[in-house]
């Protein structure tokens, strides 16, 4: 496997993960090397048998785990080679290995390239290095304070919480009001940084069970939320609010729904549902503002403008009386230029409501 040919091994991995604790000695006893080859090829991609082996290694004591390191060197920093390219699950099966008791105090000597990882910032591929760290701060939390970094540290946090949910809405909701607010400039680099490292995530392991669909509209939000976020970083309060004065700039009082296409008052209007989907685009922005704490926030406040914007097109007072969802009008702004929009919010309002049953119609075309 390590030299390009791995399907056999591929093909034992479930055989494998049949084996207790004695046979797995009994094999790396006759075979010294066995388990430090499946790590090496583990390394190299080929990671199905590792996993496969990871329960049974966990119930290996360290004088075991010592005793396989000792007749083949380098298996335990190949198995650590291979959760920093995104396969911890053997790496957290074998923590015991690392600790240890000096003056009745537990101690947890992590290898060097996790150390190493910690440092310089590195979240590991596809979060690997994050759940680590999070199985240590469960299971030697006096140790873990002594080895993390505040921005691991948080970075857990949020780790922890988004894989304690099922849903991807709620997992939506948590970016957007906890992950995505205004804060530091560290911590606002932190946030950014995990959320690639979280797309990855889904990208490629994905814990979920759902539809490929699903899965991928969910990845899609998370890729613009991060990319709406980051104008929190690159834009500063006075250009946002340059921005909202001139969304906010009132439009004639002579406009109706038959505006000529070279008046004034359509080149206005057009102006205005630019401004909108520039401030949508870099919604982060907006957190400079201070009704606007969260991305959250402002998404809510995009809605209000886009009623806003309604009610300026078309003297209509029921669109204040409608239900809109953000994601709506976010593919609403997305999708169609001003004259396509203005067409559809001149003839009819209701399937933006989502309340009313043309809604659905939207949003299958949308």
């Amino acid at each position: 496997a390590c030299r390009g040919h791995p399907i056999a091994l591929f093909n034992i991995a479930a055989a494998l993960g049949l084996f207790d604790k004695a046979m797995l000695l009994g094999i790396e006893t006759k075979a010294p090397g066995t388990i430090g080859n499946i790590a090496r090829a583990a390394v190299d991609g080929h990671v199905e048998a590792l996993n496969a082996l990871a329960e049974t290694l966990g119930k290996l004591d360290k004088a075991m785990l010592l005793g396989i390191e000792t007749k083949d060197p380098g298996t335990v920093n190949s198995i650590t080679k291979a959760a920093v390219q995104g396969h911890p699950k053997a790496l957290v099966s074998i923590l015991d290995y690392f600790s240890s008791v000096e003056n009745d105090q537990p101690k947890l000597n992590l290898p060097e390239c996790i150390q190493d990882c910690i440092r310089q910032r590195e979240y590991g591929r596809c979060l690997s290095i994050v759940t680590v760290l999070a199985e240590i701060k469960k299971r030697y939390p006096s140790c873990f304070e002594k080895v993390c970094t505040n921005e691991f540290r948080q970075v857990i946090n949020w780790y922890n919480s988004i894989t304690a949910l099922e849903a991807f809405d709620d997992i939506l909701d948590y970016i957007k009001k906890t992950v995505l607010k205004y804060n530091t400039q560290d911590t606002m680099q932190w946030s950014i940084g995990f959320l690639s490292k979280l797309i990855e995530f889904y990208e490629e392991s994905n814990p979920i069970v759902c539809n490929e669909s699903d899965l991928n509209i969910f990845i899609q939000k998370i890729k613009r939320y991060k990319s709406q976020y980051a104008h929190v970083i690159h834009s500063d309060k006075k250009s946002v609010e340059r921005q909202l004065e001139d969304f906010m700039t009132p439009i004639s009082q002579h406009v109706v729904a038959s505006i000529s296409l070279f008046s004034e008052s359509y080149c206005s209007l057009r102006a205005k549902y630019k401004t909108l989907v520039g401030i949508n685009k870099s919604a982060g922005g907006l957190l400079h503002l201070e009704q606007c704490e969260t991305l959250s926030d402002a998404h809510n406040e995009i809605v209000a403008l886009f009623r806003r914007f309604i009610l300026s097109l078309k003297d209509d007072l029921s669109a204040s009386l409608m239900t809109f969802c953000y994601d709506d009008i976010d593919n609403f702004l997305r999708c169609y230029d001003y004259g396509e929009a203005r067409q559809l919010l001149l003839d009819d309002l209701q399937h933006l409501d989502r309340h009313h049953p043309q809604h659905a119609l939207f949003k299958a075309h949308s």
